[in-house]
C-alpha cells in the first residue's frame, strides 16, 4: 500500500507541474485570469485567494494568492500587481509569482468597451528531489531499502521572467475575453525534462439576465476554457444573485475532446456574499476524475473595492465596470 501510495503521489506531482494553478473561483483572481483586467472596476481594488486540493490524498497541493489594482479613468489606464505561492506534492516542488499588470481602455461606441493588457512577471521555482522514494530503492523481498532520492543532490531553484498578455471586450450584459501567458517560453523545471513552460491560452466569457428592474437578482452564465500543453479543460456553470447572495454551480470537463474515454474534472458548487464593496466566497469541487477518494477541494475568495472621494463626478456605472461575477 505503502508503494502504491508513493506511486500516486509523484504521478500526480509530475502531472501538474507542466500547467498552471487554476481557481475554481476565477472572477475572484481576477488579474490572474486576464491582464486586461487590471483596473476594470472603478476604484482600488483587493483580492485574496486559498485553494486546497485533493487535502486527503498522498501529496496535498496547495495555492495562495493576494492582489490589487486601481483604475485611472481620466487617462484609460488600469494598473496592478499580484504574488502568488504554489505548492503541488507536499513541500517538494514550489512555485513563487510576482506580476505587475498595466491596461489601456478603448471606447469603441457609447456601448462597447475594450481593454488591452500586458503583464511582466518573475518566477521562482525549486525542487528537493531528494525527498521522493524512486524504484530502486525497493526490494521485492524487504520493501522500502536505503534513503529517497537516489542520493542525488537537490535541483537548483531557477529564476526567471515571463510575459503576458490579453483583452477584455464587454458591454453592459456580456463579456468576452482573451489571455496568453508564457510567451517567453521559459524553461521548465522537472526532474528529467528541460521542456519549456507551455503557452497557456485562455478564453472566457458570458452574459449577465437581470431577473427585475432594480437588478437585486441576476443570472450570469459564464464559461472559462483552457489550453496548455497537452491540457485541454472548460468550467461551465451560472451565478446567481439575489440581494446580498451568490451562488454558482459549475461542471468542469472537455468530454467532447477527450482522449482514450470521458474526461469529467469535477463539479464545483460556489456560495458567498456580497455586502457593499465586500465580497468572500466559499467553493468545494467534487472530484469526478481518479482522485474521487480525496474528498475534492476547497477554495476560498474575498474580494474588496475601497474608493477615495473625489470632487469629480463619476462617469456611468456600466463604463467603468465589466458585468462579470467579482466570484
Amino acid at each position: 500500500m505503502r508503494l502504491i501510495a508513493v506511486v500516486i503521489g509523484i504521478f500526480f506531482c509530475f502531472s501538474t507541474l507542466a500547467v498552471d494553478p487554476q481557481f475554481t473561483q476565477f472572477y475572484a483572481a481576477p488579474l490572474y485570469l486576464n491582464p486586461a483586467m487590471a483596473g476594470a472596476t472603478p476604484c482600488w481594488r483587493a483580492h485574496a485567494n486559498y485553494r486546497n486540493q485533493w487535502f486527503l490524498g498522498p501529496r496535498p497541493y496547495s495555492t495562495y494568492m493576494a492582489g490589487i489594482d486601481k483604475n485611472f479613468q481620466y487617462y484609460n489606464l488600469g494598473a496592478g500587481a499580484y504574488m502568488y505561492y504554489d505548492n503541488p506534492g507536499g513541500g517538494n516542488y514550489s512555485s513563487f509569482e510576482f506580476a505587475g499588470l498595466i491596461s489601456y481602455l478603448i471606447k469603441i461606441n457609447y456601448d462597447w468597451r475594450l481593454r488591452f493588457g500586458l503583464q511582466p512577471s518573475y518566477h521562482l521555482k525549486s525542487f528537493a528531489n531528494q525527498g521522493f522514494t524512486y524504484g530502486n530503492n525497493f526490494d521485492n523481498l524487504y520493501g522500502a531499502v536505503g534513503g529517497g532520492g537516489d542520493g542525488a543532490a537537490p535541483l537548483p531553484s531557477l529564476n526567471f521572467f515571463d510575459l503576458s498578455t490579453g483583452f477584455f471586450a464587454y458591454n453592459q450584459k456580456i463579456w468576452i475575453g482573451l489571455a496568453a501567458h508564457h510567451l517567453l517560453r521559459s524553461p521548465l523545471l522537472l526532474p528529467t525534462s528541460n521542456d519549456p513552460i507551455p503557452l497557456k491560452i485562455s478564453l472566457h466569457g458570458g452574459i449577465k439576465i437581470n431577473l427585475n428592474d432594480e437588478e437585486t437578482r441576476t443570472l450570469r452564465p459564464a464559461a472559462n476554457l483552457r489550453y496548455q500543453g497537452n491540457n485541454i479543460q472548460s468550467d461551465l456553470g451560472l451565478y446567481y444573485n439575489w440581494d446580498i447572495w451568490i451562488v454558482g454551480a459549475w461542471y468542469r470537463g472537455i468530454p467532447f475532446l477527450s482522449r482514450g474515454g470521458i474526461n469529467h474534472d469535477a463539479l464545483c458548487f460556489l456560495g458567498g456574499i456580497k455586502y457593499y464593496t465586500f465580497m468572500i466566497g466559499y467553493s468545494y469541487d467534487l472530484s469526478l476524475s481518479s482522485m474521487i477518494n480525496s474528498l475534492g477541494t476547497h477554495e476560498i475568495g474575498i474580494v474588496f473595492e475601497f474608493c477615495a472621494q473625489t470632487k469629480k463626478p463619476k462617469p456611468p456605472r456600466y463604463i467603468q465596470q465589466i458585468p462579470c461575477p467579482k466570484m
